[in-house]
């Protein structure tokens, strides 16, 4: 082999374990139960108790939690969440209240909320990626942006001059 098919092998094996280590960092696709799971127990806990100070505004020591990716990456003093292993997320450890970080800090989850997001961790977060932080921040956009509401017939206004429009 010379010197520059040597290179170009090495290249290609370095590209070849690099997309297998991307690979191994995505997540099944979540089941329908899993995303049901997700929108009724987990997504109204965050977006209550966690959004406010982690999320597409305001993110608390660099974290969100507004999308699963988000919460992968981590913050200022990196991952808070290990996908599987509840056990081992600093998420989970803070949300009981374990440890010196207390979140929410001004009062602790209640039993459930708790008891759903260890179960969300456990399952590996699963996410509906299609619509994740999209969803949440245009949720209340949505309920109140011109754009975002039913077009409805408006009644066509007076005029002044019957020459100068030409249809209704």
């Amino acid at each position: 082999m010379n010197h520059f098919t040597t290179i170009v092998a090495c290249a290609l094996g370095l590209a070849v374990s690099s997309a297998g280590a991307l690979c191994a960092e995505e997540s099944p696709r979540p089941t329908a139960e899993q995303l049901e799971f997700f929108e009724k127990r987990v997504r109204p806990v965050l977006v209550e108790s966690c959004f406010g100070c982690h999320g597409e505004k305001k993110q608390e020591g660099g974290l969100r939690l507004d999308s699963r990716a988000g919460a992968l990456k981590g913050g200022d003093s990196g991952a808070v969440v290990l996908a599987g292993k509840p056990d081992e997320s600093d998420l989970i450890a803070a949300i009981n209240y374990d440890g010196a970080l207390k979140m929410p800090p001004k009062q602790k989850l209640g039993a459930d909320a708790i008891a759903a997001l260890t179960e969300w961790v456990k399952l590996g977060l699963p996410w509906p990626e299609s619509i994740g932080a999209d969803r949440a921040r245009h949720s209340s956009t949505q309920q109140h942006h011109w754009a975002y509401r039913p077009v409805e017939p408006v009644a066509t206004p007076p005029v002044r001059d019957k020459q100068w429009p030409q249809t209704d």
